[in-house]
């Protein structure tokens, strides 16, 4: 009696055990909504630096360059404002009546994300395991209803709150999302678009004493049914904590005056040469993205005799790219973001450009393609061409099988008035005005 009733006990038991062994899909996407909702919701308010490449393509004929915009970017509480660089405050206007003419978009800062792993209303299911060169990762395919929609469309005056799909790529192990994709349903058709199409990439960011997951790449594509399309990809760069002794104010209505900021204490004056040393040693078999990396200044620098760097200096930064290609011979593609000088107990800004670098076998700074970062079945919208011009960020290409960038690297770089970088002119036949957003109340 006794052996037959733990038999029986067993024959319960033992099922159980073996799902506990194996997390469902159900407790895996449960755990990731979790991770998800505890990211954003600690998330401390941020700013960033945005630069976004808009191309544009008339009919069959190939891309053109547009225009660069320079824009920052903070993210305080539910809201995205924007702002010129170096003007001091970050206007209730949304993104599109600030750059006028041409494609643009928000969002990216977190609420796309919040409309659909915080939804109740947002059907998620595991699609597949990915088997892409790089990391591996997990696939999720989801689909937003149209009631639960906040995804607004708007060209040339005309608006639709449109449904949306799309899919999401988590590593595996620590179930840290790595991109996201948005596709438009059911356009209406006085908007003349046959597709709509967003990718976001995310990367590890610190932020004060904690490390967030934040966008770090964004690329958006508009087509319409005769061949005619606009491409914007923005990145984002200067990542830090916004805080409220920060002498940048909201505005709503007309913009006041911005308070004077001490070029000091935000960035160095431009056209210095500044020439650092790598601290930390990168090695593709060890390091990761997300990283924190730092450089110290060689030699001290001045501008009109005076100091303002001095030797010995630490520049610091993080991993933003560590990417193995195999195609169409096996290199890495490594770029490390420099963004704070820290001088004489504060973060100061770094604005500059890479000027030079010393010489190591297989290490190159050209490339003939770059990425373009849109979803592949969207690849026949997307320009091929130059790379992103990323102020503060240095990108490398590394021939062979294993990437490794030795400490004492030297780098020189040369700093730029990035109040003076904001856009080119528009052309005298801009298109129509368009955006892609969700309500900032949502």
């Amino acid at each position: 009696m006794v052996l037959r009733r733990w038999l029986g006990w067993w024959a319960v038991l033992a099922p159980l055990a073996a799902q506990t062994e194996i997390p469902s899909e159900t407790l895996v996407l449960a755990r990731l909504k979790n991770r998800m909702a505890s990211n954003l919701s600690q998330l401390p308010n941020y700013t960033c630096l945005q630069t976004i490449d808009r191309w544009r393509r008339s009919g069959p004929a190939g891309w053109a360059l547009a225009d660069i915009l320079r824009l920052e970017v903070v993210m305080a509480g539910n809201r995205e404002l924007f702002s010129w660089p170096g003007a001091g405050k970050f206007e209730e206007k949304g993104i599109g009546e600030m750059v006028g003419g041409g494609m643009s978009g928000s969002g990216d800062f977190g609420l796309h994300a919040r409309a659909i792993f915080l939804s109740q209303s947002t059907s998620i299911q595991l699609a597949r395991q990915e088997t892409r060169p790089g990391p591996a990762e997990a696939r999720y395919d989801y689909r937003v209803p149209p009631f639960a929609s906040g995804f607004e469309v708007v060209v040339d005056g005309k608006s639709a709150t449109v449904p949306y799909h799309g899919s999401f790529a988590v590593d595996p192990e620590t179930l840290d999302l790595t991109r996201l994709e948005i596709v438009a349903d059911e356009i209406p058709l006085d908007l003349e678009l046959s597709q709509v199409r967003r990718e976001i990439r995310y990367g590890k960011v610190r932020l004060g004493e904690s490390t967030f997951l934040l966008p770090q790449t964004a690329t958006t594509a508009m087509i319409s049914p005769g061949g005619r399309a606009s491409f914007n990809r923005t990145e984002y760069t200067h990542c830090r904590q916004f805080l409220a002794e920060a002498s940048v104010r909201f505005v709503e209505s007309e913009p006041a005056a911005a308070e004077p900021e001490s070029r000091a204490a935000s960035e160095l004056p431009p056209g210095v040469t500044v020439e650092v040393q790598l601290e930390t040693p990168i090695d593709s078999h060890r390091s990761a993205l997300g990283d924190a990396i730092a450089a110290v200044t060689a030699r001290e620098e001045r501008s009109n005799g005076r100091l303002v760097v001095p030797k010995g200096a630490v520049l610091a930064g993080r991993i933003r790219a560590l990417e193995r290609i195999s195609n169409p011979t096996p290199h890495w593609v490594v770029a490390l973001e420099f963004s704070n000088l820290q001088l004489d107990g504060r973060q100061t800004r770094f604005f500059a450009r890479l000027e030079d670098i010393s010489p190591l076998p297989g290490l190159s700074r050209r490339s003939p393609r770059f990425p373009s970062r849109i979803p592949p079945s969207a690849a026949e919208a997307a320009p091929e061409g130059r790379q992103p011009d990323l102020l503060g960020v240095a990108t490398f290409f590394v021939r062979g099988t294993r990437a490794q960038l030795p400490r004492g690297l030297r780098m020189v770089w040369r700093t730029v008035e990035v109040s003076l970088l904001a856009r080119f002119p528009q052309p005298s036949k801009a298109p129509p005005p368009a955006r892609i957003e969700l309500p900032q109340r949502r």
